[in-house]
């Protein structure tokens, strides 16, 4: 499939708002509050733009409505309740509920680029969170 073309968004502070509201809803989840600002500070480092663009950029791998403006950020906000739900169905710390909340939150985070702009996903994606917390020097403090 070719790259489903979306129009451009311009980033207006009530975008910006709708954008980190939703994304305090989830962080809000995470307990451990080292945790917790670990991915605070890996996400100040990625443009709001991450968020309203389409989950996929081919349309091959996600649900119609996940392909559209703010595709990306309604994927995340259903894959961390996919989490909430395996973390309640198995048996597992705290600790290892908000580890994996902060990777439902995180798996995408780049997959546009660092600068969120690129017009395809970009498949190794994941290795940017590497790369943020490298640049940035950000490291998480285990729980």
């Amino acid at each position: 499939m070719d790259t489903i073309p979306v129009p451009a968004i311009i980033i207006t502070d009530d975008i910006r708002l709708q954008v980190q509201t939703r994304l305090d809803k989830m962080l809000a989840l995470i307990s451990d509050l080292n945790l917790r600002q670990f991915v605070i500070d890996i996400l100040s480092h990625i443009p709001i733009e991450a968020w309203t663009r389409p989950s996929s950029s081919s349309g091959k791998y996600h649900l119609p409505d996940e392909r559209v403006i703010f595709g990306n950020l309604l994927h995340t906000e259903r894959d961390v309740k996919i989490c909430v739900v395996i973390a309640d169905c198995c048996v597992m710390s705290i600790y290892e509920k908000d580890c994996l909340l902060a990777g439902g939150i995180l798996h995408d985070t780049g997959k546009y680029g660092l600068d969120g702009k690129s017009e395809k996903s970009d498949y190794d994606h994941p290795i940017y969170i590497r790369q943020i917390c490298d640049k940035y020097n950000i490291s998480p403090v285990s729980g």
